[in-house]
């Protein structure tokens, strides 16, 4: 259980309270805040076009498209991709 809350990066002692192993000491303690990895500025202004409301529906669709035909996706890597 240990290496397995370590593995995905969860407290051993707050996994081995939800599994019932050690007893419930209350709320779990606060976990730091998820540091976000800084984005390259150009896929910052394509994400801020994307999800800008004035954009639009074809101008969005031409970023996906040069986006995926950079990233080299075919369309079963999309679906792939998608399905998670």
């Amino acid at each position: 259980m240990v290496r397995f809350a370590e593995a995905v990066r969860v407290d051993p002692q707050e996994a081995l309270r939800a599994a019932g192993i050690l007893p419930d000491d209350g709320p779990p303690p606060a976990r730091p805040a998820k540091q976000e990895i800084p984005l390259d500025p150009d896929l910052a202004h394509l994400h801020r076009r994307l999800v800008d409301p004035r954009t639009s529906a074809t101008e969005r669709e031409m970023i996906r498209a040069a986006l995926r035909h950079l990233a080299g996706l075919t369309g079963a890597d999309d679906q792939q991709r998608r399905a998670g």
